[in-house]
């Protein structure tokens, strides 16, 4: 045994009675979404390594689609910018995660978009859906053609 406790932030990862489960931390210097830009969605960002984006969304058609409606999509995979919301409407936090991945990682995209106050669209992962208190928390999707209906509607 290499400890006697365990620390752990996906309430998936509670084994044992000595594992305990922390509440997330923000990113650091994280900056809000710019209030003056009020209620219109003009930008979609991904924050993450673009290979962990779900492929569907690689379809050139879910940016042209966003693209019709006034909306643009950017990727933003630079961890030193991890913490800047400010020209960003609603986050895509849909990741194409491996089996092991998809139990472990932390809610923490999610935690930093409600601090930054901007909406998110989420995929299925556990931790996410851990955090959900009603139906209007979250909205969940895994294809390009959900999100545009989901926001647009």
């Amino acid at each position: 045994m290499i400890c006697h406790h365990t620390i752990v932030q996906n309430p998936h990862n509670l084994l044992s009675p000595t594992d305990h489960l922390v509440q997330h931390w923000l990113q650091p210097g994280l900056i809000p979404r710019d209030v003056s830009r009020g209620s219109r969605l003009e930008t979609i960002v991904y924050m993450g390594g673009s290979i962990n984006l779900w492929s569907a969304f690689w379809d050139p058609s879910f940016e042209s689609g966003l693209g019709e409606l006034g909306v643009s999509f950017r990727i933003n995979e630079h961890p030193a910018n991890f913490h800047d919301f400010r020209d960003c409407d609603v986050t895509l936090t849909v990741r194409d995660l491996t089996e092991s991945d998809y139990f472990a990682k932390p809610a923490s995209k999610l935690v930093n978009t409600w601090h930054a106050g901007v909406p998110a669209l989420l995929g299925p992962e556990p931790a996410f859906q851990a955090l959900r208190t009603t139906p209007s928390t979250t909205s969940r999707s895994s294809h390009p053609r959900k999100p545009s209906a989901r926001l647009f509607v």
